[in-house]
């Protein structure tokens, strides 16, 4: 059983290699990087994504949850959502602008006057 290499299929499919690793991940696969290698049935189930244009198929593992603490959850597998997804779902209400305030106050310039010493200094000598 031959493994290809992600960076080779999506070659194969004429797909950028970003492109192919979200195709991956969504079909439960896991892979670290394009350098990552896939079984030859992995890569079917890939092309038959890409080349059908529907979504992942049924048998695709699901995300599992896995609760540590009280506070923490540990979510392994599935389809991660992008960024974009989340804006689209989730509309944010737009704030209300800061009213605006005052500059502050600008610094006094303090020029040397040539041949003079700092105080700190003149304490001493």
């Amino acid at each position: 059983m031959a493994k290809v290499r992600v960076y080779e299929l999506a070659r194969e499919l004429g797909k950028d290699t970003k492109t192919l690793e979200d195709a991956v991940r969504s079909l439960g696969i896991p892979i670290k990087n394009y350098m990552s290698t896939v079984t030859q049935e992995d890569a079917q189930r890939v092309r038959d994504l890409l080349k059908g244009g529907g979504k992942p198929s049924e048998d695709a593992p699901k995300a599992v949850e896995k609760r540590i603490a009280r506070t923490v959850i540990r979510r392994r597998g599935g389809a991660r959502r992008k960024p974009a997804e989340e804006a689209e779902q989730a509309p944010v209400e737009a704030a209300p602008a800061p009213a605006p305030t005052a500059a502050p106050a600008a610094r006094p310039v303090v020029r040397r006057v040539p041949g003079s010493r700092p105080v700190w200094l003149s304490m001493w000598v």
